[in-house]
């Protein structure tokens, strides 16, 4: 580990409620070093040790971003920047060409507080601790996607009749949809199906949220 790799999580352990803080001592380190690729790593090293850096009871230097020029960035950077956060992670291979991408989009920001709020979004958003995945092996067009469900009907209902019902054990559900997957010889089907299951467990999860939120008014 390097002495910016120390100092950087030395910073990132330090105790704080306010985001912005931690955002602000990142940047601090990443700014100590005059060369670009270490500036990646240090960055690379932010982004997949966040959780796993363990928290010290020392408080960390109350600086950060108030609240009201918090919500005026929300409103002017915050699209522009988790655009710019699924673009890298869509193109990024592994996590150096993930943190590269992110630093690019740092360099946009003309402002220090500008960046500070970036890092903010970016170091606390669910990309991160980054997880290097293995690359999609498919690509499919919505005809292609839909022709397939249609064809392939018996297998579509079932999955959508295993997100209906409500089953009691979570391990039962998946059994039963690796089951019908399993039925299926074709790989392009499979995905397909899976997407049908994902995206209708996410739409009944939303429902649910919706839900409970009006039965609190």
């Amino acid at each position: 580990m390097t002495s910016l790799q120390s100092e950087l999580e030395v910073a990132m352990a330090r105790s704080t409620d306010d985001k912005t803080v931690t955002a602000e001592a990142v940047l601090s380190v990443l700014e100590k070093s005059n060369d670009a690729k270490e500036r990646i790593d240090l960055l690379a090293f932010a982004l997949t040790r966040r959780d796993a850096i363990e928290r010290r009871p020392e408080r960390a230097p109350e600086k950060g971003i108030d609240r009201e020029r918090w919500d005026r960035l929300l409103r002017t950077h915050a699209e522009l920047v988790r655009g710019h956060l699924k673009l890298a992670f869509s193109k990024a291979n592994n996590v150096h060409e993930f943190a590269a991408m992110v630093t690019n989009m740092l360099e946009m920001f003309e402002s220090r507080e500008e960046r500070v709020f970036a890092v903010a979004v970016v170091l606390f958003s669910q990309y991160v601790p980054f997880v290097e995945l293995p690359k999609s092996r498919i690509t499919m067009s919505t005809e292609k996607y839909n022709a397939l469900l249609k064809s392939n009907n018996e297998f579509t209902e079932k999955i959508r009749f295993i997100v209906q019902v409500p089953f009691d054990d979570l391990v039962d559900e998946a059994d039963r949809v690796l089951q019908v997957l399993d039925d299926c010889k074709d790989r392009d089907l499979r995905v397909a199906l899976l997407a049908v299951y994902t995206g209708m467990t996410a739409k009944e999860m939303a429902r649910g949220m919706i839900e409970r939120a009006k039965e609190r008014e």
